[in-house]
């Protein structure tokens, strides 16, 4: 066993307690240690003076920190403040929450690094403290923290990490291709990242290390390709006339993008290899009529159809959808989900068992040891990345290797499916069918909320229906959050007294829950007060309204997904963001990317850069994939040539190729098949 594969707990300093916070931030060798890269570095020479500081900006700056002061919000959030002031004058520092240990560095002198606030005059919000009398680096590394761990600690051990390795680290990649690819040494590419002479420097070392980190799982990607290729699948090979048929029954005809993705789906249903294809697409780009053609294939060749949705809510719209085309074409659809009654449930059930032809679509209850498929031919999961990996294995076990076909709303960028999705094939909808017109969005602040109520109250005036999504079932003073009950109260009584309100949230009962939404849809409530929960599977084709509370509090992703609820029926469509009090740069700047941008996939792109791919694979693929994946598609196509290279000849002498793949396994993604 090298350096790198040691437990954290060889490392001069780290005693069991420390261990343990680096657990947390899934840091258990060394290895992982050193590819535990900073989000950033401090330059030490760039120490600004107080006077200078600006609005939204970062700052390094150095003074006399004084005594700290209680921190009360006009939306009653508690924190604590502080001044910071040196020759030039004094800034505000805000922390809120609980913030204690800020009073263990009044009064002394002190080196703050944050950014301000958006409004005047500019306060730090949440800086970091740091006595850095003794450290000698021009830039110094900032990492991502947990509790109980500070960034002096955490450097302190990192240097201990590195002055263990030889000199000459052990790398997957072979000498001769990493100078063809003019790449760095490994050893001294993990110096560097770390502790940087320049910041050119450091930003090349990370990327050197990144490439690292990133070949094994693009290794246990083209494993997982490879074993899918040696399974056998049932051969469908749709005619001409099959698919006519189906075509002929929608009411719109197919996008370019649609027409590709169904033909490359119908290409390996015909092959008697299992599909594998990942199906993206944008909000309101039309997967469904694409699920439906593959559907309509299966069927006709007398297999079984399983089409698997997160929540009641979209697996009944599905089948509101589907259900009239398939009785069309002479095949009957069946709903399986928690709220099937113990009659219909058990004639499903047997006719499922017995084989019949049937499109199948339910919630998790698909998978339950109880439900067994007689011939499943196909499985559809939608929304995949909602479910665990448990899961979608359980539902591709009902048959004997059926064709899968995972969707998602969620658009991916390029270097997530390359590498987290890159076992799958990938057909992409970056069209939406016509008749869908721009939604107009609008940003409020806090000091104009009751302009966004008076937009909201002429809107359902005028006929439009309106979702009010707040973050939180119930308001939270301490976290300055608005709640759903709170607002339907405020908004029954006050702005929207005479309007039908409804109510709808994840704590509510199944029952009730589905009794509000039929409501909405038949256009019965015209303002709907909620939380995410119609995030996904919404369609009420008559909501033409959509007004976020505490926008900052939703990240790029479900913003994007809850302003694809309105404009369905072909309407105008209008969003309105409102933010509260106090709003990060990361938070403005996701507002703005709404405000600049309908394209689900350019706003992955920039939640992918902005809070890297735990953001979008979620939070159980946090750690150590989120950790090593990059936004650069040049250094993801260098992973898997690297990687293909070494599943041909084999890894480089001296490296436990396969125990570095192990760490990958539990990828939930790659576990879609």
């Amino acid at each position: 066993m090298g350096v790198l594969d040691h437990p954290i707990g060889v490392i001069r300093g780290v005693g069991p307690a420390t261990a343990n916070h680096l657990r947390t931030l899934a840091v258990h060798t060394v290895r992982d240690l050193v590819s535990f890269l900073p989000l950033r570095y401090l330059d030490r020479s760039r120490i600004m003076p107080i006077a200078s500081v600006h609005c939204g900006q970062d700052c390094l700056l150095c003074g006399i920190l004084g005594a700290a002061a209680p921190l009360f919000t006009r939306g009653g959030r508690r924190g604590v403040s502080a001044l910071l002031a040196d020759e030039s004058g004094s800034i505000r520092c805000m922390w809120f929450g609980s913030a204690s240990w800020v009073g263990r560095w009044s009064g002394r002198e002190v080196v703050v690094s944050g950014r301000t606030s958006l409004r005047n005059p500019p306060a730090l919000l949440h800086p970091e403290i740091e006595d850095l009398t003794d450290e000698r680096d021009p830039y110094l590394p900032v990492y991502r923290l947990t509790a109980g761990l500070t960034q002096r600690k955490m450097r302190a051990v990192v240097r201990a990490a590195l002055a263990s390795l030889p000199l000459a680290v052990p790398s997957l990649v072979d000498s001769a291709w990493a100078s063809a690819c003019s790449l760095a040494a490994l050893g001294e590419a993990v110096r560097c990242a770390h502790f940087p002479p320049s910041l050119e420097q450091g930003l090349r070392g990370q990327d050197r290390v990144r490439l690292e980190a990133l070949i094994p799982l693009q290794v246990l990607v083209a494993r997982r390709r490879a074993s899918f290729r040696d399974r056998s699948a049932p051969a469908m090979a749709a005619t001409a006339d099959e698919l006519a048929r189906f075509l002929r029954l929608l009411p719109f005809p197919l996008t370019r993008c649609q027409a590709d993705a169904l033909g490359e789906i119908r290409g390996d249903l015909a092959n008697p290899r299992p599909m594998h294809r990942l199906l993206q697409g944008d909000v309101g780009s039309g997967k469904t009529v694409v699920a439906a053609g593959a559907a309509v294939i299966a069927l006709a060749h007398g297999f079984q159809v399983a089409l698997m949705a997160p929540t009641e809510v979209l697996a009944d719209q599905h089948a509101r959808v589907l259900t009239p085309w398939i009785r069309e074409i002479g095949h009957e659809t069946v709903v399986l989900s928690g709220g099937t009654s113990a009659g219909d449930r058990g004639t499903i059930h047997r006719r499922m068992a017995e084989g019949q032809p049937l499109l199948v679509i339910g919630t998790h209850a698909l998978v339950q040891d109880s439900v067994a498929f007689g011939n499943l031919g196909l499985a559809i999961i939608d929304e995949q990345h909602r479910f665990g990996l448990g899961q979608r294995a359980a539902l591709a076990a009902k048959g004997s290797s059926p064709h899968l076909l995972v969707m998602t709303a969620t658009p991916i960028p390029r270097t997530l499916a390359m590498t987290v999705y890159g076992h799958l094939d990938l057909s992409v909808l970056s069209e939406k069918p016509p008749g869908r017109r721009p939604i107009q969005t609008k940003w409020y602040d806090h000091g104009r909320r009751g302009h966004a109520f008076d937009d909201l109250r002429r809107a359902v005036a005028g006929g439009i229906q309106a979702y009010v999504v707040a973050p939180l079932v119930e308001g939270s003073p301490s976290l300055e959050a608005s709640g759903a009950v709170d607002l339907y109260h405020d908004l029954s009584t006050g702005e929207l007294a005479g309007v039908r309100v409804g109510l709808v949230h994840g704590r509510m009962k199944a029952a009730e829950k589905d009794r509000v939404i039929h409501a909405f849809r038949a256009g019965e409530i015209q303002v709907l007060v909620c939380t995410t929960v119609v995030e996904v599977g919404m369609d009420a084709p008559g909501a033409g309204l959509l007004l976020v509370d505490g926008a900052e509090r939703f990240g790029l992703s479900q913003l994007h997904q809850l302003r694809g609820r309105i404009g369905r029926g072909g309407q105008d469509a209008f969003c309105i963001l409102l933010t509260g009090e106090i709003i990060t740069i990361e938070a403005e700047q996701r507002i703005q990317a709404m405000l600049d941008t309908g394209d689900g996939f350019r706003l992955a792109e920039i939640d992918l850069t902005q809070r890297g791919p735990g953001a979008l694979l979620g939070p159980d693929q946090h750690g150590r994939v989120a950790g090593v994946l990059s936004a650069d598609v040049r250094l993801v196509a260098l992973a898997r040539e690297c990687a293909q290279r070494i599943v041909e000849g084999g890894p480089p002498p001296g490296i436990d190729l396969d125990g570095l793949v192990r760490g990958f396994e539990d990828v939930p993604a790659l576990g879609a098949g």
